[in-house]
């Protein structure tokens, strides 16, 4: 057996595909209801893509794969220091959408506090939080954390008041909800990003060539 060692360059792109594999496998098996809908499909794909890594590198990544490690380039080798973490977003929007319907396909697209179905209000929504949600965009559905635990607008503020009370001096909490350690900050879900996000996967269903633009 020949063991080959990865460059800087290859081990910063496993490593961040690793890290974000980890955290949505930790979220759709979250919530005490072990794995649902097609989160065995996720899981399974996620681990053919970190194996596909180890043997090819990026060549077998499509471009909207590599918007998940933005900030870190493999092909031109860009040093991670570079860039101070803070200036990254936590999440992109590739990033959050994609892990949305990971969640909605595995019934996980509830609210961490609530455990309401994230998504447009409705009818059967209680009256009682419509002072919690008083002066937000109407277009927002929901919050999702770095590691992508996801929250309602009227859960929001509590869960956010907690975090930011155990903070660290560098901005980063253990998350109460699933204990990784992440940088506090949270990524606005809107319904017209996920209107957009459900138009360019049923683009990509009809023409499967389009994923690897």
């Amino acid at each position: 057996i020949v063991r080959l060692n990865f460059s800087d360059g290859e081990r910063a792109l496993y490593e961040c595909f690793a890290k974000d594999s980890a955290q949505k496998v930790n979220a759709v098996t979250g919530q005490d209801k072990g794995l649902q809908g097609r989160a065995y499909v996720h899981i399974l794909r996620a681990i053919l893509r970190l194996r596909q890594i180890c043997a090819h590198g990026r060549e077998m990544l499509t471009d909207e794969d590599m918007k998940i490690v933005e900030g870190v380039s493999y092909s031109n080798a860009i040093d991670l220091g570079d860039e101070d973490d803070e200036e990254r977003p936590a999440l992109n929007d590739k990033q959050a959408y994609d892990m949305l319907n990971l969640l909605r396909e595995s019934d996980m697209d509830r609210c961490w506090t609530c455990k309401k179905k994230i998504g447009p209000k409705d009818a059967d929504s209680d009256d009682d939080t419509a002072g919690n949600t008083a002066g937000r965009n109407e277009d927002t559905i929901g919050y999702m954390t770095p590691c992508y635990q996801i929250l309602c607008p009227s859960c929001i503020d509590g869960f956010r008041k907690e975090v930011e009370r155990k903070a660290t001096a560098d901005n980063h909490v253990v998350c109460p909800l699933c204990e990784q350690y992440v940088r506090v900050c949270f990524f606005e879900l809107s319904q017209g990003k996920i209107e957009e996000d459900e138009e360019q996967r049923a683009m990509v269903r009809a023409n499967p060539k389009l994923a690897k633009q």
